[in-house]
């Protein structure tokens, strides 16, 4: 995924709340390859440009290693 509007992305990143940028920079950096790295980023890229929580989709239980979030 290559984002079409880098700003727009670091703009809805920056008005998530502070827990929740700090969980996505967690879940980014917990990876101990660059290529796992990589394809997070890549998975949470497309709904923080369009300023969604990355860890949620459509009010169902989302579960990454580590976390368990519930909209």
């Amino acid at each position: 995924f290559k984002s079409g509007n880098p700003g727009k992305v670091m703009q809805n990143f920056e008005k998530f709340s502070v827990s929740l940028r700090k969980q996505i920079l967690y879940y980014i950096y917990s990876a101990k390859q660059s290529e796992t790295r990589e394809k997070r980023v890549e998975k949470l890229l497309p709904n923080i440009e369009i300023g969604k929580n990355p860890f949620i989709l459509s009010w169902k239980i989302i579960s990454f290693p580590g976390f368990c979030l519930l909209n």
